[in-house]
């Protein structure tokens, strides 16, 4: 989280530093366009071309790109504070496993228990089958005599 904290800090330090240049480039701006009526000579020609013009050129871009910065800073802070999120997700579901390997392990034992059931019942109902048919038979032989009784 202190991470997250940094990202933050940068931002604002950013913000301060476009509002500072801002303002001085501003302040720059408007004392040049008070001086441009008064100071408008051959050499304040060349000054403004030399120096002035490129910097508030480079102010400018300067500007830009603290702002495309800041936005950079703003995105990174919301990829990370995704990245931070999902971490304590994955770690609370990370700390469920335990149980869950335990549920599934009880749940195979449980498994090979009817499963061990079952092939004892099976050969159970294997071995009683011809005793089955057998009665079977008995009682078809019984019920043809029967049959045969009742029809006299």
């Amino acid at each position: 989280m202190d991470n997250l904290n940094w990202f933050i800090n940068q931002l604002s330090f950013f913000e301060n530093e476009i509002w500072y240049v801002s303002q001085h480039s501003r302040k720059l701006q408007e004392y040049r366009d008070k001086l441009r009526v008064k100071w408008s000579d051959n050499a304040s020609k060349e000054l403004n071309k030399r120096f002035f013009n490129p910097h508030e050129h480079d102010i400018t871009k300067m500007l830009s790109q603290f702002k495309a910065e800041r936005l950079s800073l703003i995105e990174m802070h919301s990829y990370a504070t995704d990245a931070y999120e999902l971490s304590e997700k994955i770690f609370e579901d990370s700390m469920k496993i335990p149980g869950i390997i335990e549920y599934v392990k009880d749940d195979i034992r449980r498994a090979h228990n009817q499963l061990d059931s079952s092939i004892e019942n099976f050969s159970k109902s294997k071995e009683i089958l011809p005793m089955i048919y057998e009665l079977i038979d008995r009682a078809n032989a019984l019920e043809d005599e029967w049959k045969s009784i009742i029809n006299q």
